[in-house]
């Protein structure tokens, strides 16, 4: 095969999201002068190219984390306001828990998974 046929044919690779090292024999000495430049041309592209999905990996992962921690101190805030209330007047004290525990039956009754019943425990 041309190096230049050769040259395209891994370009086209490359577009589907096909990263090889098939383009760095293209950037040998023997090879054509333009087809080498080109090849190390696209060859640094698929660096950048990779190390910026790497890091919008990275990002999309703290950014669960990151929410995770934000649902867990929401439950955290308004099963403290639920408590503080309860505190406050001891006729309605324990109704906020038996609330929570219907409401949590409900919620599995209609097939809600574990994650979101929790949810519902602590509102």
């Amino acid at each position: 095969m041309k190096p230049l046929d050769n040259l395209l044919e891994i370009i086209d690779e490359i577009t589907t999201g096909n990263y090889s090292n098939d383009i760095m024999e293209l950037t040998a000495e023997h090879q054509p002068k333009t087809v080498r430049r080109v090849a190390e041309a696209m060859g640094l592209m698929m660096v950048k190219i990779e190390a910026r999905e790497y890091r919008l990996e990275m990002l999309v992962e703290e950014l669960k984390a990151l929410n995770e921690t934000i649902r867990l101190n929401t439950i955290n805030v308004i099963s403290s306001l639920a408590n503080a209330l309860a505190a406050r007047d001891t006729y309605t004290e324990g109704h906020t828990a038996r609330v929570s525990e219907l409401a949590v039956k409900l919620a599995k009754e209609m097939g809600v998974d574990d994650r979101d019943a929790d949810c519902i425990k602590s509102l």
